[in-house]
């Protein structure tokens, strides 16, 4: 199976849309693509073969795949309230959007982090859009509770609320985003490690 680099699949773009033609190409560049199957001589001049569509096409493909597997992991740490936390592939798919990827492509996802042992499914259902998916016991986040009872910003009455106090429920959710972006980029670069060894 060939796959293209992100830098060929710049160059067979620019050479698609005619803002780069094939002559102008160093010779390793050259090399590469004729060795992909997406640049021919013809009569003696380099042409863009039908091949570099494709290509491209299906790196395209695996690129959006790819932005929505994070995605997907990303929904289940965002949506995360307690380790019975259990989503649908509808709910999650409404999550990450449903005009960005489609269906098929987030039940994808589901699989593959299912195989990555970070997300489970303990249903045996037959149909795959009704099967409930959660985090594993090892991967959800932790959730720490304080001693106070505090009720967060979004669940109290904005009109008995100061506008300090709108500010800091504001800044403490941004600052727990970070956190679980930070927290997924770190497990996702266990991940990447663990699969590469």
């Amino acid at each position: 199976m060939k796959i293209i680099t992100p830098s060929q699949a710049g160059i067979i773009t620019a050479l698609i849309e005619g803002q780069k033609t094939p002559s102008r190409l160093t010779p390793l560049v050259t090399f590469g693509l004729t060795r992909l199957g997406c640049l021919d001589a013809i009569d003696g001049k380099l042409v863009l073969a039908p091949k570099a569509a494709k290509l491209l096409k299906k790196y395209k493909k695996v690129e959006l795949q790819n932005e929505c597997d994070t995605q997907v992991h990303l929904a289940f740490i965002q949506l995360y309230v307690d380790e019975h936390t259990a989503l649908k592939n509808r709910t999650v798919w409404e999550h990450v959007g449903v005009n960005k990827f489609s269906r098929d492509m987030v039940l994808k996802s589901l699989k593959f982090w299912r195989t990555a042992g970070i997300v489970e499914s303990p249903s045996s259902s037959k149909n795959n859009f009704h099967i409930r998916w959660k985090l594993t016991i090892a991967h959800a986040p932790v959730v720490e509770v304080s001693d106070e009872d505090t009720v967060p910003a979004e669940f109290q009455n904005l009109a008995d609320m100061t506008d300090e106090e709108i500010e800091n429920a504001a800044y403490q959710k941004r600052l727990a985003e970070i956190d679980a972006e930070e927290e997924y980029q770190k497990n996702l670069a266990d991940i990447v490690e663990q699969t590469e060894i």
